[in-house]
């Protein structure tokens, strides 16, 4: 997925417009940075092997619940793709422990990017796809969210950083419904090498008047990255 703003990343970068839901619901201006590379990394295109194989699996699996949804829902498209082709030290790119994702056919859901500035003194964009069942049997809530601007605590020689981030906010849900978000998310990075963390979130789905209707939580999630280029 792509940082806020290609002027962040340097270098000659092609923009392709592809935005993302916030926690907030709010429509992200991020888009996804493709850069043209005529090598790949041999560990990104294990991950997009893994992706590819799993697509259909996911959604031959999905099962049939309704989903709640965001008012300004991102379209659906591959998320590693983009990602992948800005081959450095300070992007990383992985999954998570739902993935494959059960309810959800979205192949971002289980998907992680990150991108980290040079120093490591600020993650850009972490843009996370996940999904949360509801306490009704027959709704869950799936969304590819992105946390932007999150000062890590780096190592002494800078090349590890560690975070956490909190959210919590509002949004619009289609058919009129509010959408409450508690989020927390942690994560550890190695410059040019793997990473690791958890997110969770509970979402409160509320009617007009305010009453609360249901609730939806993915529980624990875990997550491993790894950069796309060794340092």
């Amino acid at each position: 997925m792509c940082p806020t703003d290609p002027r962040s990343l340097g270098g000659d970068e092609a923009l392709c417009a592809s935005p993302v839901v916030r926690p907030s619901g709010g429509a992200s201006t991020g888009e996804e940075v493709s850069r043209a590379r005529h090598r790949r990394s041999p560990r990104v295109t294990a991950v997009a092997a893994v992706i590819a194989a799993s697509v259909g699996l996911a959604a031959s699996s999905a099962e049939a619940a309704q989903r709640y949804v965001p008012l300004r829902n991102a379209p659906a498209g591959p998320a590693l793709g983009a990602a992948a082709s800005a081959g450095n030290p300070f992007t990383f790119v992985g999954l998570t422990s739902q993935f494959p994702c059960q309810m959800s056919d979205d192949q971002r859901c289980g998907q992680v990017n990150v991108f980290m500035t040079k120093d490591l003194k600020l993650v850009k964009r972490l843009q996370i796809g996940f999904e949360a069942a509801c306490n009704t049997s027959d709704r869950y809530y799936g969304s590819t969210w992105a946390f932007d601007g999150i000062t890590p605590r780096r190592s002494k020689h800078n090349s590890m950083a560690s975070f956490t981030a909190r959210e919590s906010d509002d949004g619009p849900l289609d058919g009129g419904l509010i959408a409450h978000y508690d989020a927390h998310l942690r994560g550890k990075l190695t410059r040019g090498g793997k990473g690791s963390g958890t997110f969770q979130t509970t979402i409160t789905i509320r009617d007009q008047s305010g009453q609360t209707i249901d609730t939806c939580s993915t529980g624990l999630v875990t997550y491993h990255v790894q950069a796309l280029t060794k340092k």
